[in-house]
């Protein structure tokens, strides 16, 4: 359920972090950090995203090739909505949530303008999930996880949430993959922009390998740092 104006740790008071409860004054100040940033960040997120416009546009090609009319998807940290309004049109409904509200209320102002009815944007902490078990056929994370404090709790709520051989789709920066895109990683810390996790195209596998997925396609585009997208399907116990 939309967790507006309620903080977001009312939904689950506790999260497994490598087999460990979290204390939730740790998860709170962490919540707290994360929705400062992207809430000054929501007023020129659009802008800053227009640059990728290309890559995005590549991404969205492939997205949708692994998208059914049927499905019920998850979009993890979706921002102002690119993704999620983007592929309204090829899926049954989609849930986007954010832990930003400035952000979200950035979404559902676009999705008013072409009046799209099957997108519910909800703020919601990717951490603690307030879904039930095995909801969604496919969770999107796109360019998040490497900017997130703890990746592993939320590809296993993302896991959690999807149904058995749910897909996963969860492109990432791969700021570990050499030198060059190891110094940018940096250079973007310098203006605020932390990179927790500087995966290389083998350990973010790995990771996904780890949380429980079973990596079905890979495409890696280039830059610096390289964008890998995998495609991956939610393994059972």
């Amino acid at each position: 359920m939309p967790l507006d104006g309620v903080t977001p740790w009312t939904a689950r008071r506790e999260c497994a972090v490598s087999g460990v409860m979290e204390p939730m004054t740790v998860m709170n100040e962490r919540a707290s950090e994360e929705r400062r940033f992207w809430d000054r960040f929501a007023p020129r997120y659009d802008r800053f995203m227009a640059r990728f416009a290309g890559v995005y546009s590549q991404l969205g090609d492939r997205i949708q090739l692994e998208l059914d009319s049927n499905d019920r998807v998850l979009e993890i940290a979706t921002g102002t909505g690119l993704i999620a309004l983007e592929i309204s049109r090829y899926v049954s409904a989609v849930t986007a949530i954010d832990i930003s509200e400035p952000m979200i209320q950035v979404a559902r102002g676009k999705a008013r303008s072409p009046n799209i009815k099957n997108v519910d944007f909800q703020v919601e902490d990717a951490y603690a999930l307030s879904f039930e078990d095995e909801q969604f056929d496919v969770c999107l994370i796109v360019n998040a996880l490497h900017v997130m404090q703890q990746p592993d709790v939320v590809l296993r709520e993302a896991r959690r949430v999807l149904k058995p051989a749910g897909r996963l789709i969860a492109p990432t920066y791969c700021h570990g993959q050499n030198g060059k895109s190891r110094v940018v990683s940096r250079l973007m810390g310098l203006f605020g922009f932390k990179v927790y996790s500087r995966f290389s195209i083998r350990s973010y596998s790995d990771a996904l390998t780890a949380n429980g997925f079973h990596i079905t396609d890979l495409h890696v585009f280039a830059g610096t740092p390289p964008l890998a997208c995998p495609m991956a399907e939610k393994q059972s116990h």
